[in-house]
């Protein structure tokens, strides 16, 4: 049985973004958050998926209905 990830809101608007193929810097005029408050988000993310890049975090989310 596999354990469900919670995201917190922010997070989940990042990945929302993130899946559309933006960039940090885009993700980040859009929600208002500095490009670094952008990444730390993706990181922390990767860690809760277990995954690394930008490109797997979204194969992730896709995978498990995120």
């Amino acid at each position: 049985m596999e354990t469900q990830v919670l995201l917190t809101r922010r997070q989940n608007d990042v990945l929302q973004l993130l899946k559309l193929g933006m960039t940090d810097l885009e993700i980040a005029w859009k929600l208002n958050i500095s490009p670094r408050t952008v990444q730390d988000h993706i990181e922390a993310m990767g860690e809760k998926f277990g995954v690394r890049g930008r490109g797997r975090i979204v194969s992730y989310a896709y995978e498990h209905g995120l």
